[in-house]
């Protein structure tokens, strides 16, 4: 959710800071958990982006994290990667790592069925701004 936060896509088109980032593991039932929604409100994330982001949300197939697993995981991947990883967070990259090892994790250790594919933040956006545009035309035919 602080992620989305830190999005605007229905009034800034301008991706230029990482359109092809890829989006942080979305946890289940995101629009389901009135808990996440709350802070979704709080954190003045707009509704059709939650709802895109829904869309993409980890299916029961998906590896759970836990510290144990991913430290395990992390150990067994080549140093170079290791040490580029840890030079990203150090330069300030700490959340958009997190978000890709948890992303890379879980590719590599979920069953391939029901695994939801990670969007770009560009196809999160485009998302976004097409349910904004289908729930105002729903709210202009109830008029």
């Amino acid at each position: 959710m602080a992620w989305l936060s830190t999005l605007d896509p229905l009034y800034d088109g301008d991706e230029e800071d990482g359109g092809d980032r890829l989006e942080p593991p979305v946890p289940p039932a995101l629009a389901e958990s009135s808990d996440l929604l709350s802070l979704a409100e709080f954190l003045e994330v707009e509704a059709p982006l939650v709802a895109a982001a829904a869309e993409g949300a980890a299916s029961e197939g998906d590896a759970e994290v836990t510290p144990s697993a991913l430290k395990r995981w992390i150990a067994a991947q080549p140093a170079a990667k290791q040490h580029a990883w840890l030079t990203r967070v150090a330069t300030g990259g700490g959340a958009e790592v997190e978000a890709e090892l948890v992303a890379a994790f879980q590719r590599a250790t979920a069953p391939e069925a029901g695994r939801a594919p990670r969007r770009t933040l560009s196809a999160l956006i485009t998302r976004a701004q097409e349910i904004h545009e289908l729930r105002r035309k729903r709210a202009g035919r109830r008029r």
